[in-house]
C-alpha cells in the first residue's frame, strides 16, 4: 500500500504535464484593467528634490502610456518646506498623474490640514490637486471646520502660493456672530 500512493501520484503529475501546453494559463493581456498592478504600493513625491507628499494605496493600477495610476484605498500625507507634515488625506479612489505629480481624490474624501490657528479638516466627494500651481480645489459640494467653525459651499479653490481662498455659495454657522455669507 506504501508504494502504491507514490506510484500513483506520480502517475498523475506526468499526465498533468504532458497536457497541451498551448492552453492559456491566465488572462488575456488586453483584457488586463492596466499595464502593471500594485498592492500596498507607496510612493514619495518630490518637486525640485523636496518631498511633497508620500502617497499610499492599497492597490494601484499603472497606465504607463498614460502616465496615470488609478488607486483604490488611498492616503497622503503632505509636507511643508521644512519637511514637517502640513496635512493628510484620506480617500475611496484616486488618480495621480506621475508625470506632472497632479492628483485627483474621489468618494468620501477628507483633509487634514495644519494651519496656525488650529486643524482645518476638508470634506467632499471629490478633491483635485495640481501640484505646478499648488492649488486644491473641487467642483463638488464641500464642508470645511476649523476652530469652531462650520463653512458649506458648492465648490471652493485654494491657493497656496497667494493663500487665497473662494467658496461658492459659502454658509458659515458656529464661531463667533451668526451665519453669514463668506468669501475666504
Amino acid at each position: 500500500m506504501r508504494m502504491l500512493i507514490p506510484a500513483a501520484m506520480a502517475t498523475l503529475l506526468l499526465a498533468a504535464c504532458q497536457q497541451d501546453s498551448t492552453a492559456p494559463i491566465g488572462a488575456d493581456a488586453s483584457e488586463m484593467p492596466a499595464d502593471q498592478i500594485v498592492y500596498e504600493l507607496q510612493h514619495t513625491m518630490t518637486e525640485n528634490g523636496i518631498r511633497k507628499a508620500e502617497l499610499a494605496a492599497d492597490t494601484a493600477y499603472l497606465h504607463e502610456n498614460q502616465e496615470r495610476w488609478d488607486l483604490i484605498g488611498v492616503s497622503a500625507s503632505f509636507f511643508d518646506e521644512s519637511g514637517r507634515e502640513s496635512g493628510h488625506l484620506t480617500s475611496e479612489t484616486g488618480e495621480y498623474n506621475s508625470s506632472t505629480g497632479d492628483f485627483i481624490a474621489r468618494g468620501n474624501v477628507v483633509l487634514v490640514t495644519q494651519e496656525a490657528e488650529g486643524p482645518r479638516e476638508i470634506r467632499t466627494e471629490e478633491l483635485y490637486y495640481e501640484m505646478s500651481g499648488d492649488e486644491l480645489w473641487s467642483g463638488e459640494p464641500v464642508v470645511i471646520t476649523q476652530d469652531g467653525r462650520t463653512t458649506r459651499g458648492t465648490s471652493f479653490r485654494y491657493n497656496a502660493t497667494t493663500q487665497t481662498w473662494t467658496i461658492s455659495d459659502a454658509q458659515t454657522s458656529g464661531g463667533s456672530g451668526t451665519p453669514e455669507q463668506i468669501q475666504f
